[in-house]
């Protein structure tokens, strides 16, 4: 088999969802079954490895059950887990334990506040002393001082298990958290309680110890050289941190599609690579340390940017087929693809439901599997040697062009379905978004190289002047084209149905594609694009069906596309896919299904 990675990866993810549709308890005695299920299909194994169909069958079934096992024992509670000791009512309780992950600035309608994990060891409620397990998600209003991986930490506040669903089929706060592995929120003040007791080592936290320690150092230096939106921009492109983000300039960029260029993600990382490369190349670097070298920068950067799971994809992607580079063998991206999703799932199997990890997977298989469509459609031409600087430029336009057309074909469903908006200006804006993200990562590197060096200041003053031009360009630009006529269309979320259908008939045209004349990619291209724009349920947002959906609720409608669901919010806000969950899931707004 060509790519067995990707069919084993496809079997292990099934059994997450059967272990989430078939509702199977989070017990830890499905993680005991593990090895022995393992071992009786070695035994059943051992006398077929002649047979190489069997064996792989019985491989396939082996991450199938892996899948289920794996789901259901990290949705399991630990031993003494702190969710045993609390309600959903808020306590006044003490908690210590250690801070395991970079606290991140929230704004909420009256204040600012910190946002952290936090691992607790021992649980003070009722006036009883217990060990505790598990991870709390603390949000600590009015610090003092800012708390970093690493520190042990003596916390007061109230303590209480995430809201469930509110109503069926509706936001569930608790198994959203659940699924990151939070199994408690904590809401505190400085004031009430708050004692730094000491400084956790390991293998594991000294080395992000280091890096929360270099973020925060270069996020002092863009506070020094940049304000304002320019400030706010550079901060999310090169830190990862997305809290000075206004909701103006957020609605701006999810208009225009361009929304990916400030979470950290597969682009920002080819960026570093290829910025890396071309550095140690320059200074005559061995061929196969430079790939080392550079894989090692891509993880540190992803690492460096908070460990997105899109930046942590794209990182051991990277790291894949730059090893593949060194053996001098033909790279796979799909099987790095593969692989890479296999071991963030295993280690996360929550975060195969996340937004996230969903489109950044996704825009990469719209790449591999659609980009050829598009490309015959535009008609884009491989590259020949001894070809005019006219020619080059063209085809770079139109590969950029395919590019963004084949994301936005493949991407529309599930962009409707959280941000409940299509954005047909993505496919003319990301010929703008590109370049000034490859432009800004430059910069905002040579900042912070200039700004940590004291006789450099006049030369990143210079830089900072040069970002601020290209931020408030960019963003000048954006405003422009999403006020172009049907540049965004407000829309309802498709239900699961047409979603499945969609996808399956995009499967079958790529097959029908790479069976058949090229010339066909016509029909192809403008089915799809039919179909995002008419099969949906309300592709012109009214403002009095949406009056009336508020009013009757849940209710199946008759248009001209058929029966759609229509859903009780109407058609709602879009939203920053990273906002903070909580404040939606106590003003009632069910955003994730």
């Amino acid at each position: 088999m060509k790519r067995p990675l990707l069919l084993l990866m496809i079997f292990f993810l099934a059994g997450i969802l059967i272990s989430t549709a078939a509702k199977i308890p989070a017990i830890n005695g499905w993680i005991c079954a593990g090895p022995l299920i393992l071992t009786i299909l070695i035994f059943l194994i051992a006398p077929s490895l002649r047979h190489d169909k069997l064996f792989y069958s019985l491989l396939c079934l082996f991450f199938f059950l892996l899948g289920i096992f794996r789901y259901a024992g990290s949705m399991a509670p630990a031993e003494n887990d702190i969710s045993g000791f609390i309600t959903e009512t808020p306590e006044e309780v003490l908690i210590s334990g250690t801070v395991t992950g970079d606290p991140e600035w929230k704004k909420a309608s009256y204040a600012w506040y910190l946002v952290f994990p936090f691992r607790a060891e021992r649980l003070l409620v009722r006036g009883d002393e217990k060990t505790a397990t598990g991870t709390v998600r603390v949000s600590l209003f009015m610090p003092g001082k800012q708390p970093r991986i690493g520190d042990k930490l003596v916390i007061g506040g109230r303590l209480s298990l995430p809201r469930g669903r509110k109503k069926p089929g509706g936001f569930s706060y608790k198994t959203y958290l659940n699924r990151m592995g939070v199994r408690a929120v904590m809401s505190s003040a400085e004031k009430e309680h708050y004692l730094r007791t000491g400084i956790e080592k390991g293998p594991v936290l000294s080395p992000r110890r280091l890096l929360s320690a270099a973020r925060n150092n270069s996020d002092s230096i863009m506070r020094g050289h940049l304000s304002g939106v320019t400030r706010a921009v550079v901060r999310s492109v090169i830190l990862g941190l997305r809290g000075e983000i206004t909701e103006q300039t957020a609605d701006t960029f999810i208009k225009t599609g361009t929304m990916h260029i400030l979470a950290v993600s597969g682009l920002h990382i080819g960026i570093v690579a290829v910025a890396l490369m071309g550095l140690l190349r320059l200074t005559r670097c061995p061929r196969n340390l430079t790939y080392f070298l550079t894989a090692l920068g891509i993880c540190a950067f992803a690492a460096f940017a908070g460990c997105r799971p899109s930046s942590i994809r794209a990182a051991l992607m990277g790291t894949f087929v730059l090893f593949s580079m060194s053996l001098e063998r033909e790279p796979d991206i799909v099987n790095a693809l593969a692989l890479s999703a296999f071991l963030i799932t295993y280690f996360y199997p929550g975060q195969l439901f996340m937004p996230g990890f969903i489109l950044s997977y996704l825009a990469v298989l719209c790449i591999i599997y659609v980009r050829p469509l598009t490309d015959a459609f535009l008609r884009v031409t491989p590259r020949v040697f001894g070809e005019s600087r006219t020619a080059v430029i063209r085809r770079y336009l139109l590969r950029l062009l395919s590019v963004s057309f084949a994301v936005w074909i493949g991407m529309m469903p599930v962009i409707a379905s959280y941000f409940h908006i299509i954005t047909p200006a993505v496919v003319l804006s990301n010929l703008l978004a590109v370049p000034v993200l490859f432009v800004t990562v430059i910069l905002g590197s040579g900042l912070l190289l200039a700004g940590s060096v004291g006789f450099l200041s006049l030369p990143a003053g210079f830089i900072s002047s040069a970002l601020n031009l290209v931020v408030l360009f960019f963003i000048k630009a954006m405003r422009m084209i999403s006020q172009i006529p049907f540049s965004h269309i407000k829309v309802s979320s498709p239900n699961r149905t047409f979603i499945a259908v969609f996808y399956a008939v995009l499967t079958a045209a790529v097959i029908f594609f790479r069976r058949n004349e090229k010339q066909r990619s016509l029909i192809v291209i403008f089915l799809f694009f039919t179909a995002n724009l008419f099969v949906w349920d309300e592709v012109v947002f009214r403002q009095t069906v949406i009056a009336e959906e508020k009013k009757e609720g849940f209710r199946p409608r008759k248009c001209g596309n058929g029966w759609i669901r229509s859903f009780e919010a109407g058609i709602r806000t879009p939203r920053n896919l990273d906002s903070d969950p909580a404040s939606e899931a106590d003003s009632g707004k069910n955003v994730l299904k």
